[in-house]
């Protein structure tokens, strides 16, 4: 979708939902230069290097969508950079945003932005496990070269019956958990449904000015747990997310964007004698997303569309056994089958130039994945925890005009905390990653409608070879801990025009597909203080992250897009009143980020067109040469819960989003009636509400 098309989309779609309706756009000239207190540090003692969010406190975030969200938490972490104000983007030690990955039960997630990337479509309710490691990767998933967020559902039938009941600014939830067969069988599932087209249609009543728009936005999680009566275990799993928006701002005017998932996952852990255990899975992921734009110039309508689905089975198992008194290992193998679509249809009605419509197979590829892993870790308790990954890939590409490409790579990890005295440690990790699946992003914010690719000859497998180092102190109630780390990736791919894949045929994409290097290097810095009534956190990163394309910028380094130099959060809570039943607190978050960086003319020459006429033309020099201003945001919040029964709970949170109303820019774009570029800020001063009944 054109850049002003999603411009738009964006600001009426989100903003007229706002008090205040206010959309904040800051024209000025450039020139070229070149929430919530959340506990997410390690705990007392030696603990995992990976970081555990803790699901109970993700009601402390304060966000537009109402409901915080594991990402929330993440965009917090130190090593972390985050996208564009109010979305679900974020890219982890200057890493892209595609090596991050979510798996859900062991089940990579794709496309994971919900409510135009407001919040993300899985629901923190539903997981029991939410792990998020940076470095130090496990064996068993692969294709990854930034971050894993790990989520896990809860594994233990329940005795009685379970429900809840939620509603915040843009989501309505309800859940249940209930034993159909008591320890034999257990149901539970989440589904959460967005009232945001009533709540638009109900904007336009105070401004009759805005165009229609509609919307569908759900998600569902449902799972069934069973056990036989020798104890053996049993679970499948379905998650389905859809994102459907289009937009008229004119009769002959339509833009359309949306993206879905289909997830069916089987697993089963088994015991095999008296030392052996592991675990079985075969699932199914169906991930599709697509854009139209349709316009009517001069009584002819041209249509442009452009989409991609990805389909994927994957099999693995793995056997884990103690290892002595102090480790332990695991050993396993994984199968993946992927089928990798790009569809396109353009028709140029009043240019004569006529393309087919809802072209289904202008670039179709299969890819085979096998890969065999294994874990050791070595432990003692409250003296280290040394863990070795390794990971053997064999990638097959098969695309429909019968090109093969073929790619053998091993990988590992490796991790390590010592305890050098009772109160503090040193810690190390170490990766080199390969990931098999790009994405050309268009515009990053944080949507799912990015085409996702596989690897061939001409787009190599991307790879990351990481270190980290640093120390850490645990004394009492307050934990320390600074470190720094380097990155080096290759293979990176750079999507040279996005406009250009939305306007062609799709078996040109890769004339705009460039190959590159990174280098990324940081210093990380995070401290907390826990406390039954005061709790507070702080991190800090400072790190440089550039890129390098022998076919782009005369082969000069660039900075990445959001290389921020400084990244500085500050989070608090304070418990006012704890009873036994009824409790209030009160948080506050304050974020300072150095702006990131956009493409931007930095003169103008004169140029003439066929039939005579004069045109200025922009003048560029290099990529990435304009550094926005910085970002700083201050949110605010409390949170209220009380029962009325024993069974029965409520929750309440209110918060208030950008409290200071700053105008924090997120891209530029040109006015082409001013002919000015513009910087666009999203979000305002925005309150927040949330209300959950729980019955138990």
């Amino acid at each position: 979708m054109p850049i002003n098309g999603k411009i738009n989309f964006a600001i009426v779609l989100l903003m007229a939902l706002s008090v205040s309706g206010w959309a904040q756009n800051s024209s000025s000239s450039v020139n070229d230069t070149l929430p919530a207190a959340v506990k997410t540090s390690d705990r007392f003692g030696l603990k995992t290097i990976h970081r555990p969010i803790e699901t109970k406190l993700l009601d402390n975030v304060v966000s537009v969508a109402g409901f915080g969200d594991a990402v929330s938490i993440v965009k917090r972490l130190p090593g972390v950079s985050s996208g564009l104000d109010g979305t679900s983007s974020y890219y982890v030690r200057g890493g892209t945003m595609s090596g991050n990955i979510t798996t859900l039960d062991g089940v990579r997630l794709y496309g994971s932005g919900h409510l135009l990337g407001l919040t993300t479509s899985y629901n923190p309710r539903s997981f029991s496990l939410t792990e998020f490691q940076a470095g130090g990767f496990s064996a068993d998933i692969g294709n990854i070269t930034s971050s894993h967020l790990r989520l896990e559902s809860k594994s233990s039938l329940a005795d009685t019956l379970s429900a809840s009941f939620s509603v915040s600014n843009f989501m309505v939830e309800a859940s249940a958990e209930a034993p159909v067969i008591k320890d034999r069988l257990t149901l539970s599932g989440v589904l959460r449904v967005s009232p945001i087209k009533a709540e638009y249609e109900l904007a336009r009543l105070f401004a009759p000015q805005l165009g229609n728009a509609n919307a569908a936005v759900y998600d569902l999680f449902l799972k069934a747990s069973y056990q036989t009566a020798k104890h053996k275990k049993f679970y499948l799993s379905i998650f389905n997310s859809h994102d459907k928006y289009s937009f008229s701002s004119a009769t002959e005017s339509l833009e359309t964007l949306g993206w879905s998932n289909i997830i069916v996952n089987f697993w089963h852990p088994f015991e095999i004698g008296n030392r052996w255990n592991g675990k079985a899975s075969l699932s199914f992921n169906n991930f599709s997303n697509n854009q139209g734009q349709q316009k009517t110039l001069s009584e002819n309508k041209n249509i442009l569309s452009a989409g991609g689905r990805l389909i994927e089975v994957d099999a693995k198992s793995s056997f884990y056994s103690p290892l002595g008194r102090r480790g332990q290992v695991t050993l396993g193998a994984d199968l993946t089958y992927s089928r990798y679509s790009i569809e396109t249809s353009c028709d140029y009605s009043d240019t004569g130039l006529l393309f087919l419509r809802n072209s289904k197979t202008s670039f179709l590829s299969h890819t085979v994945t096998g890969a065999l892993f294994s874990d050791l870790m070595f432990r003692k308790l409250n003296k280290y925890e040394i863990s070795l990954a390794g990971r053997v890939n064999y990638y097959s590409c098969i695309t429909e005009k019968g090109t093969k490409y073929g790619h053998f790579a091993p990988e590992g990890s490796f991790s390590a905390r010592v305890m050098l005295l009772p109160q503090m440690g040193i810690e190390a990790t170490a990766d080199y990653r390969v990931q098999y699946g790009h994405t050309l992003e268009g515009m990053p914010m944080g949507w799912s409608v990015d085409l996702l690719v596989p690897s061939d000859a001409e787009c190599p497998p991307e790879s990351s070879l990481q270190f980290y180092a640093g120390v850490f102190s645990n004394i009492g109630n307050h934990h320390l801990k600074i470190g720094a780390y380097h990155k080096s990736q290759n293979n990176l791919i750079y999507y040279a025009d996005a406009s250009h894949l939305f306007s062609s045929s799709p078996s040109v994409w890769k004339d705009y597909v460039k190959i590159g290097t990174g280098i990324s290097k940081g210093v990380e810095f995070s401290y907390d203080k826990e406390g039954k009534k005061l709790e507070y956190s702080l991190t800090y990163t400072l790190s440089k992250t550039d890129r390098k394309f022998n076919s782009l910028n005369d082969g000069n380094v660039f900075p990445a897009k959001f290389d921020r130099r400084h990244i500085l959060n500050a989070n608090i809570s304070y418990t006012i009143l704890s009873r036994e039943r009824l409790s209030l607190r009160v948080n506050s978050a304050f974020t300072y980020q150095s702006g990131h960086h956009e493409t931007v003319p930095s003169a103008e020459y004169p140029g003439v067109l066929l039939a005579g006429e004069s045109i200025e033309l922009d003048y560029f020099t290099t990529i990435n040469n304009y550094t926005m201003p910085a970002y700083i945001r201050w949110d605010v919040g409390c949170q209220m819960n009380f029962s009325t029964s024993k069974r029965i709970e409520h929750s309440l949170g209110l918060g208030v989003f950008n409290v200071l109303n700053r105008h924090n820019p997120s891209f530029v774009t040109f006015d082409t009636d001013s002919r000015k570029w513009q910087a666009v800020s999203l979000f305002p001063v925005f309150p927040s509400v949330n209300y959950t009944l729980y019955i138990r």
